[in-house]
């Protein structure tokens, strides 16, 4: 936007940070910097202290007598900085439209009606962080309100759900720390601000500071009057933002003051309501940009109906084609939307915008529902559609030290083009029933309550969290997936999270490496391991929050309604280097058989080691390290040989894996190429479905065995190579016992109900039992709860094997 030239015009500008040498074309340098702004002063501005577009830190400012402290776009990080809205520096009081205020004007306008404000959030495009920042003296008075932190006075467009984390250290002296105004546009209606350690509302755990829209509330959630907000406690599901994007014909922007209205004279064009509910009952409401475009945020992992409004106030007209999508949303995020079209009507695409466009499929019942696919109920007259983040959530996208989320990304766009064009004027027939959502959807909810006294080195301590986990066995991407939601209070820069298996009263083993998150609020997915599965189930994870090397609060991760455990693995270590079945081997003991040799693609991005010490069978495993652009194996094709005859007898083709200590599997894919075949060459990713122990970590040697009729194998063949999936940049895996085998690959299915331990046991009156609406209650205040009761412990030595005995031990986590 505008910047000051030296003659004091303006233009657009920008300046991005970069590390030489440079360069006189983009990128300009070598690479990217992080733009640090630090002891920074700013006073008397009647507009902004600071202002600025995203990707920006902060550290050390003192900003005064400003009429707003910090407004910056994006991603941003404000710390260890003073905010103050008033100094004893009253400046030049002139009169002003006839007034004359009691200190120079606070705004350029020359208002002394508006707002007052410390930190304002205008977090689209990133989050933004507040960080051990002391806010003093922002007080209302007669005319006007003041606020430590605010969001965008004037957007039309929601802000993005949890895109403003301000309750970290932060201090507070004779001042308000929120407040909603509610002006005429949409983006302080859909707000939803993290108090992440809890400290602001004063609630264990960490609170949502949201708006008065009553699609959001929940139970635990309470009115504050003097915030003009509502303070609900963190929980499982968390937010997303749905944004629906049409002609600015169809959505145009009607004259103002008509339509459904509310505080602020918002014209409301859209309106958001939960599938089940009744037209009096819990609503959004969106007014939109005019030009097209309505946005709201809504509870995530949920099911709601939209209904859009003319000028009249009146039902209007449903878009078409009509664009949604769930922009801002975290990895795993669902929603159920039902969309209101004529009787009748038909559709010409309903499309995922990617690359390449993926149309869904029509299906004829809505259990048939998923991410791929699109029902038309017509009974209640509304298309039906699941729209899912599919980003694995594994890599934080917002990095300010230790302060990251893991989000953005993995949504797409779905285009809807009905039959009735631009008359679509909904057959309503009320608002949809709830839907039973499909199982890979559906999450086995976990909980936790950390604290210090379940700690091995601080039993009295103070500090506190919660943490919230769904966990797939049935997950999209066809992995066994713990997808998790963990908040705490404990201070420091350099806190670590990690998710740890072993008994109450034992310092356990790390799942994987720890969570790449540990000052803030922690959110993503991790792949399990049937072991690991075993353990969450028996109630052998917990979640540790430790600084400077030492464990302040852990929790025990216990079931809070139905779960299931694995199936019971038909694998017998002890029968793999001597099998029952066929078997035709390619790689064995640190040979392969004459007449096949090593081979490699690209062979200088990848090393292989056939002297290693950690085997299977034998005395040696095949130690291999390569690239996402190289792969290795097995070949054929030397000079004199021909491609492998293969006996029809074999079905599948199998080897066992594992990864060096310390290391967790990447996702890996299997080449063939085929002399006289069709095709002459075929590559798949090995799914999670292949691979006996589901992940691939350093625990357990994992079983791979793919079908060769998935493979296409025909003809002979004279390479067959293991390759890097994209998603890791390079890996490291030690391989065993490569061969083909006359065993079929059968996918595993059987999944057997547990009932404990469950979280009304473990953590007795402070969690509740899950409801329909895959909704929780708040846990209470009390922390001393005595708990008796039996959980399962694993040894904490990190060679567990993959048959270890659970066992099962008393526990008092909090006496």
């Amino acid at each position: 936007d505008d910047m000051e030239n030296e003659d004091g015009t303006t233009s657009l500008a920008d300046y991005t940070p970069m590390m030489g040498p440079y360069k006189t074309e983009y990128p300009y340098g070598s690479g990217f910097l992080e733009a640090h702004f630090t002891n920074f002063l700013a006073y008397k501005n009647r507009d902004s202290g600071v202002w600025g577009k995203t990707s920006l830190r902060f550290s050390k400012c003192i900003l005064e007598d400003n009429n707003r402290g910090f407004m910056v776009n994006g991603r941003t990080m404000l710390s260890d900085s003073l905010i103050v809205g008033e100094t004893t520096n009253i400046g030049n009081p002139i009169a002003i439209y006839g007034k004359t205020p009691d200190r120079s004007p606070p705004n350029k306008y020359g208002s002394l009606t508006q707002l007052l404000q410390g930190h304002s959030s205008y977090d689209n495009g990133g989050i933004q962080f507040s960080v051990r920042n002391k806010f003093v003296n922002f007080v209302p008075n007669t005319l006007r309100k003041a606020s430590a932190f605010v969001p965008l006075r004037s957007g039309p467009f929601m802000l993005f759900p949890g895109g403003a984390q301000f309750g970290h250290q932060c201090t507070f002296e004779n001042a308000t720390p929120f407040w909603l105004e509610y002006a005429a546009q949409d983006c302080e209606y859909g707000w939803n601000a993290l108090d992440a350690d809890g400290k602001i509302s004063g609630t264990p755990g960490g609170a949502w500071i949201q708006s008065n829209e009553t699609h959001f509330l929940r139970d635990g959630c309470v009115w504050k009057s003097e915030w003009n907000a509502y303070v609900c406690p963190t929980f499982a599901e968390g937010y997303a933002q749905i944004t629906f994007k049409g002609s600015s014909t169809q959505m145009a922007n009607p004259p103002t003051g008509s339509g459904i209205t509310k505080t602020g004279a918002r014209t409301i064009r859209g309106l958001i309501r939960p599938l089940g509910s009744t037209k009096t009952g819990p609503k959004g409401q969106m007014q939109g940009d005019g030009n097209g475009q309505l946005m709201h945020n809504v509870i995530s992992r949920r099911q709601y109906a939209v209904e859009f409004y003319s000028s009249a106030g009146l039902p209007a007209t449903t878009p078409s084609p009509l664009r949604m999508n769930i922009q801002s949303s975290n990895a795993g995020d669902w929603i159920i939307i039902a969309i209101p079209y004529p009787a009748g009507t038909t559709f010409s695409e309903v499309v995922d915008e990617f690359y390449p466009n993926v149309a869904r499929t029509q299906v004829s019942s809505i259990a048939d529902l998923t991410h791929l696919t699109y029902f038309f109920d017509t009974t209640s007259n509304h298309l039906h559609l699941l729209t899912y983040n599919s980003y694995d959530g594994s890599v934080p996208t917002d990095v300010f030290g230790q302060y990251k989320v893991s989000d953005g990304g993995g949504y797409k766009t779905t285009r809807i083009t009905a039959s009735c064009g631009s008359s679509c004027n909904p057959t309503l027939a009320g608002i949809p029933k709830t839907v039973t959502v499909p199982k890979p959807y559906q999450g086995e909810p976990y909980v936790a309550i950390l604290n210090g006294k379940q700690s091995l080195t601080n039993a009295n301590g103070t500090n506190f969290g919660k943490a919230f986990f769904f966990f797939h066995p049935n997950a999209v991407s066809g992995k066994k997936e713990l997808h998790y939601k963990i908040y705490h209070d404990v201070p420091g820069q350099k806190n670590v999270i990690s998710i740890k298996e072993g008994a109450p009263g034992v310092e356990g083993v790390t799942l994987s490496l720890p969570i790449p998150v540990g000052n803030t609020a922690a959110i993503g997915i991790l792949p399990l391991t049937r072991r690991e599965w075993e353990a969450l189930a028996s109630g052998s994870l917990y979640v540790s929050v430790a600084t400077g090397g030492k464990e302040v609060i852990r929790g025990r991760i216990v079931c809070n309604g139905a779960c299931t455990k694995p199936p019971k693995s038909a694998l017998k270590l002890g029968d793999v280097c001597k099998p029952t079945y066929g078997i035709q081997t390619i790689y064995s003991n640190d040979a392969f058989p004459k007449p096949i040799i090593p081979g490699s693609w690209d062979a200088t991005k990848s090393t292989s080691n056939y002297a290693n010490p950690d085997f299977l069978c034998g005395n040696s495993s095949w130690a291999l390290v390569f690239s996402t652009t190289s792969a290795s194996g097995a070949s054929w094709w030397s000079t004199g040989s021909t491609g492998l005859v293969i006996d029809s007898k074999y079905k599948s083709i199998e080897f066992f894996v594992k990864t060096p200590v310390g290391k967790r599997g990447p996702n890996i894919g299997l080449n063939i190429y085929k002399e006289g075949g069709s095709p002459s060459s075929t590559s798949i990713d090995v799914l999670p479905s292949e691979i006996d122990n589901f992940v691939i970590d350093d625990l357990t040697w994992a079983r791979v065995r793919v079908s060769l009729t998935r493979l296409a194998l025909s003809g002979k063949p004279r390479t067959i190579y293991i390759y890097n999936h994209w998603t890791s940049p390079t890996a490291s895996l030690l391989i065993d016992e490569f061969r083909f085998s006359t065993e079929e690959a059968a996918p595993i299915t059987e999944l057997a109900d547990i009932t404990i331990p469950q979280a009304s046991d473990i953590y007795a009156g402070q969690v509740s039992t899950q409801k329909v609406g895959g909704e929780f209650t708040d846990y209470a205040d009390d922390e001393s709860t005595g708990v008796s009761n039996t959980v399962a412990g694993v040894s904490s030595a990190r060679s567990i094997s993959a048959s270890v005995a659970v066992l099962f031990v008393a526990i008092a986590m909090f006496l």
